[in-house]
């Protein structure tokens, strides 16, 4: 074994590990504020006792005033009203919520390729791989981009395991290696080999934020 490996030593946990604090950007200044909130489990995910403080302004958001304001999914699915095919199915993704939650939507059937309308429900868009709270939905404070690819974190403990994992080069299934696991979802451009430099720069660099 070559002795300049470095071995992954931490277990692989799931995001849950790291939602108790997140650093965000504050929607009124756009400067450094903390989310907080908990929540038993990472699915379902249910949180409670959530909070924003900016650390720059005068910004405040408690649990009662809380509203979404990031990604939501739409989804629904019906037999075609033309020609009976099974089924017809709608997935709309938005980046944050449109002004009006529309309940139904034409979908091309695609036996016969006439529209038919599907009812469809709304959800918030929370593990989506995309760089938001799952508290509130607001877009988080440790942001950079690699090649159009974006790089983030929670807060510095999060960029901090990103950061060792990135960093090693025998990377053994541990405890809690699930498919929820953060290292398991990390994109594959991250894992390669060729990017790690460039990539753990990058993370030094949000670390020093």
């Amino acid at each position: 074994m070559n002795n300049k490996s470095k071995k992954f030593s931490n277990s692989w946990c799931t995001t849950h590990h790291f939602t108790k604090q997140i650093d965000i950007q504050c929607p009124q200044c756009l400067g450094h504020a903390i989310s907080t909130g908990k929540s038993e489990y990472l699915l379902p995910w249910m949180p409670e006792n959530t909070k924003v403080i900016c650390t720059e302004c005068s910004y405040t958001k408690s649990e009662g005033d809380f509203k979404w304001s990031g990604p939501v999914v739409a989804h629904g699915r019906r037999p075609c009203g033309h020609c009976g095919h099974k089924w017809v199915g709608a997935l709309i993704f938005k980046n944050k919520p449109p002004k009006i939650f529309f309940d139904k939507t034409q979908v091309s059937c695609p036996k016969c390729l006439e529209n038919t309308n599907v009812n469809v429900k709304w959800r918030i868009d929370i593990f989506n791989g995309r760089p938001v709270d799952p508290y509130c939905g607001e877009r988080l404070w440790y942001i950079d981009n690699y090649k159009n690819n974006e790089i983030w974190g929670y807060n510095l403990d999060h960029l901090s395991y990103i950061k060792e994992f990135i960093s090693s080069s025998l990377r053994e299934r541990g405890e809690g290696a699930g498919k929820y696991s953060v290292a398991s979802n990390l994109p594959k451009w991250m894992k390669l080999k060729k990017n790690r430099h460039d990539i753990v720069k990058i993370i030094d660099s949000l670390m020093k934020k």
